[in-house]
Order: structure tokens, then sequence, then C-alpha cells
């Protein structure tokens, strides 16, 4: 931050995390110019420009029946009921 600032001295940049709906909620409020988020749907006003596409990521205790697997398919992730 230090280094943007002595670059761009008239520059306020605040650093937080919201849900998606809260950002676009307020960058349609022009409270924030700039937010990394997921697409929101019905925010006309919003452009959407991708910076990176990220792999998804499930955390798991040792002994889950998922654990042994290299990779899982999304769908098999759901807590599964008697």
């Amino acid at each position: 931050m230090n280094v943007l600032r002595d670059e761009l001295p008239k520059i306020e940049v605040t650093v937080s995390s919201q849900y998606s709906p809260l950002l676009a909620e307020a960058l349609t409020r022009a409270k924030l110019d700039l937010a990394f988020m997921r697409a929101e749907p019905d925010m006309p006003g919003l452009t959407y420009q991708l910076v990176t596409k990220e792999r998804l990521v499930v955390v798991l205790p040792s002994d889950h029946r998922l654990a042994p697997l290299d990779e899982i398919d999304p769908r098999e992730s759901r807590v599964r009921t008697s």
C-alpha cells in the first residue's frame, strides 16, 4: 500500500471484504469505484471484467469419505442424509 501511496499520493485505497451482493450495491451507489467479486444477476449498471480464474478448493477432515480423492465433483460434496 505504501508503494501505491508514494506513486499516487492523492488516491485513497481501502481494502475490505464483503459479500458480492453488498459490493454490487456499493458500486451502484458510487460508494466504491472497483470491487473484486462474483457477477451478480440483475445489476445492469455494472460491467464485469475477468481478472483471473482460480481453482475451487474444499477443506475436509482427514477421515472424510472424499478426503482421499485428488479431485471432487462439486455435486459429491453435498451433505447426505440417511
